[in-house]
């Protein structure tokens, strides 16, 4: 849901966009869905992509099939990179912030949300903490207690 009384919604049988009252077309009906952002910035969805958009409909991140995820300030990004394994995938996340400016590269196997809003971020077996304007403290050397390693899946 959005707070701007100036945008609408618009849905089609099989698409959707946003019209602005006074401007026109910000994204036009052609997506599958979208999701306004609480910072008026835009997550459209297009045959199994995701692009994000500002709320004047520049784009921000081009249509993708990186996914994206709001997190508060800034974006967490997930994009899956096949490996030289045959039918295996690795995910990889990263963060931009609402600019659609890369914080932080695709680097990481798993994101922590804590209670106070920071995220614990892991590469291999070190960890970093986001705080939550998305500045990074760097990723300790040292091996993480059992209690902090990510969670397989399995």
């Amino acid at each position: 849901a959005h707070e701007n009384p100036e945008l609408l919604c618009v849905y089609t049988a099989f698409e959707a966009g946003i019209f602005h009252r006074s401007c026109g077309w910000v994204l036009p009906a052609i997506y599958d869905s979208f999701s306004v952002c609480p910072d008026g910035s835009i997550l459209a969805n297009l045959d199994g992509k995701q692009g994000l958009f500002d709320a004047n409909g520049k784009i921000l991140l081009p249509l993708s099939e990186t996914k994206i995820s709001p997190l508060g300030e800034v974006y967490l990004l997930a994009m899956t990179l096949k490996t030289a394994l045959p039918q295996s995938e690795e995910t990889n996340l990263g963060f931009i912030d609402a600019a659609g400016k890369e914080l932080l590269p695709h680097i990481y196997t798993d994101v922590q949300h804590q209670e106070d809003g920071t995220y614990i971020v892991f590469e291999g077996n070190k960890k970093g903490l986001v705080l939550t304007d998305g500045t990074f403290e760097p990723a300790e050397a040292e091996p993480l207690p059992p209690e902090l390693e990510p969670q397989k899946e399995e």
